[in-house]
């Protein structure tokens, strides 16, 4: 793995240890190549989870694949069983690049969840847009064949789906990459809208809350006292002036 990666996993180990599931992580990472048979034996040989996800991160750290990020796959593996510890490792400033703009932030979030797919995890991403549309199971089969993964596919423009999908009409490569580039536009703007809702719906409290307020004010600077009733005081007989 890449320092850089490591240092990514590093900032958070302290929750990663207390919190990550190493024997659900496990089998997947086995799944991807990450890990052999032996480190499965030496992770799931230690007594407590705690211990468990101590040693799977120490051998993850120095494992390395022939093709593909062994922390791309991690993450991804990791989204799968444990998404709220994926989202923690997401590299610094990705809050404040989501606070720069809601439709912007929300096609990055979009683009990095294609981008994290593995090819089996592809083929399930594409496989309902392709029964919408009518097209064939071929194309998932090419997916596997030719290990095309969420990253790859978001690279592909018409003359790479040409050639890696000979058998596709015209038509059909090029509305599978609408398709793709819609997924991504149409969730940024839903996304952005919502938010805009809300910011117009805190203006609105805003703004009651501050008439409310000022007609209380306006009421208290207009309040009086009441006079008091000095009738009964005229009433009463004059006291003499002198006695008798």
């Amino acid at each position: 793995m890449r320092g850089s990666d490591w240092n990514k996993i590093k900032e958070k180990l302290s929750e990663l240890h207390n919190d990550l599931e190493a024997k659900d992580l496990v089998e997947h990472l086995y799944e991807k190549h990450v890990f052999t048979a032996d480190d499965k034996e030496r992770i799931m040989h230690e007594a407590t989870r705690k211990d468990k996800a101590i040693k799977l991160l120490d051998i993850l750290r120095n494992k390395e694949l022939p093709e593909g990020d062994v922390y791309e796959v991690f993450l991804s593996q990791l989204r799968r069983t444990q998404p709220h510890l994926a989202d923690m490792l997401k590299p610094p400033g990705t809050a404040r690049r989501q606070r720069a703009g809601a439709t912007q932030s929300s096609k990055g979030r979009q683009v990095g969840h294609i981008q994290s797919l593995d090819t089996d995890q592809l083929c399930e991403f594409l496989a309902p847009l392709l029964k919408n549309n009518k097209i064939g199971d071929d194309v998932l089969k090419t997916i596997k064949q030719e290990k095309v993964n969420g990253r790859v596919f978001l690279k592909m423009d018409g003359s790479s789906m040409k050639e890696v999908f000979p058998f596709l009409k015209y038509g059909e490569r090029t509305l599978i990459l609408m398709e793709r580039d819609e997924f991504i536009e149409k969730t940024g703007l839903k996304e952005d809208i919502v938010s805009v809702e809300h910011s117009l719906q805190e203006e609105n409290m805003q703004e009651s809350l501050t008439l409310k307020q000022a007609a209380q004010k306006s009421t208290r600077k207009g309040t009086f006292l009441k006079p008091t009733d000095t009738s009964r005081q005229h009433d009463r007989p004059n006291p003499p002036l002198y006695h008798t």
